[in-house]
């Protein structure tokens, strides 16, 4: 059965403290200025990255963030790194902190170059009481952790916003019919897959379905800091061996 996992105020500092160096140490250049910072918000307690040598990008899901170079890939272009915990303020005495969720972004792009489509996460999300009313649970019957696969979406907005541009660019001024942009008919294959919004599946990454019940689950909560740090070294440490392969790779 799981658990909700609770931290005292002191504790979840030293945590951050301990996630900072592990993302640091994770990244091509670990004398990078970065660290993770807490930002309360209402009851919430949002940890992100922030530091001379991160730069800004727009979230997939909105809003913005602050990210780090990863890796280098082939030619110029890079793998950045963004991380973002989510903690609730109990109420009452103690006031301890309830893990929410945690999630480790990856982008693509060039340095010192805003767009930087994002490519795919890994996230956690903890067993909780989301809301006042009900029990805790799970928020989704998705795995947990599990991965997200974003490039789909981040590159199709990304096309469509540059359709549109073009479109502004093409327009006469003293035209009084609008330029219409083109839309052929029927729809190719790949307008119905970038359509799709494949960025909301979750692939779990921690499922055991070749076990005999009640041992096949995919949905796991982590039951202290350490193993949440535990989780995101491994991820790292997975990341960076694989996309070490597309630089690598050498063209046919």
């Amino acid at each position: 059965m799981s658990r909700t996992l609770e931290v005292t105020s002191r504790d979840l500092d030293q945590h951050i403290v301990e996630t900072s160096r592990i993302l640091l140490d994770a990244t091509d250049d670990r004398r990078r200025q970065a660290r993770l910072e807490a930002e309360t918000v209402g009851d919430a307690i949002v940890t992100g990255l922030v530091g001379v040598d991160c730069e800004d990008i727009e979230r997939i899901v909105g809003g913005r963030a602050k990210v780090i170079s990863f890796l280098p890939l082939q030619g110029s272009l890079v793998a950045w790194l963004s991380y973002r915990e989510n903690w609730k303020i109990l109420a009452g005495r103690g006031r301890n902190r309830e893990f929410r969720s945690a999630s480790l972004s990856v982008y693509f792009g060039l340095v010192n170059e805003a767009y930087k489509p994002q490519v795919f996460r890994a996230e956690w999300a903890g067993w909780a009481k989301w809301n006042a009313q009900a029990a805790a649970s799970f928020q989704t019957d998705a795995g947990h952790p599990h991965w997200q696969f974003d490039a789909l979406d981040s590159l199709g907005e990304d096309s469509s916003v540059l359709r549109r541009k073009t479109l502004e660019v093409l327009r006469d001024p003293e035209d009084e019919e609008p330029v219409r942009e083109f839309n052929p008919s029927p729809e190719t294959v790949r307008d119905l897959v970038l359509a799709q919004g494949l960025s909301r599946v979750h692939f779990p990454s921690a499922a055991a379905w070749w076990r005999p019940a009640p041992n096949n689950g995919h949905a796991f909560a982590p039951g202290s800091t350490m193993e949440l740090r535990s989780w995101l070294s491994h991820t790292l440490r997975y990341l960076k061996a694989e996309l070490a392969t597309l630089r690598n790779r050498r063209r046919a």
